[in-house]
């Protein structure tokens, strides 16, 4: 229903309760892990409570054999699509560490990392509000085309100015993300 206010409501009171009440307040106490482990399943059910009292109207139980099978293709396809792009992310890692050792490996996850943060910040942004807007223009293939191609030459944009300024500004964004060990 694209109710992102609503969305981003519940996850930051979900996340502050957890993570800004419950954790710092049984760390101090001395739970030590158990803190964290708590602060997951409280932000878990509370963003769940928080999602069916601002939804109510979206409750209804019931089983449609035609939705499911349009969902288990979808979610199937979605869901390959995202183990293959994990398995691609990580093969480099294990290759780079059984040839050149787990300092090297080590040097290039954080190269990696800095490299990646902006795309996967962005992108994670970006998932969650052209997610639900291509599912719903699903049945309009023109629409659909012309949103994919906007998104893709908007962020095109973004990122050649950041990688640009990324490379310019290396040696400083190193030195203040990882310390002059670097």
């Amino acid at each position: 229903k694209f109710e992102f206010k609503k969305l981003s409501g519940a996850t930051f009171i979900s996340y502050f309760l957890a993570y800004g009440i419950v954790s710092i307040y049984m760390g101090v106490h001395g739970y030590g892990l158990w803190s964290l482990i708590a602060a997951y399943w409280v932000q878990s059910i509370s963003f769940f409570i928080l999602i069916i009292v601002l939804c109510r109207d979206t409750l209804k139980i019931g089983f449609s054999l035609p939705s499911a099978h349009e969902m288990l293709n979808f979610g199937l396809g979605h869901s390959m699509a995202r183990l293959c792009n994990y398995a691609a992310g990580q093969g480099d890692n294990l290759v780079i560490s059984k040839v050149l050792g787990s300092g090297a490996a080590g040097l290039y996850g954080r190269a990696y990392q800095i490299m990646s943060m902006p795309a996967i910040l962005f992108g994670s942004v970006i998932d969650k509000v052209f997610f639900p807007l291509m599912a719903k223009l699903r049945n309009s293939k023109e629409d659909l085309e012309k949103l994919y191609l906007s998104s893709i030459y908007f962020s095109l944009l973004i990122f050649v100015y950041l990688s640009g300024y990324v490379f310019i500004f290396s040696e400083p964004i190193t030195y203040i993300l990882f310390g002059s060990g670097w």
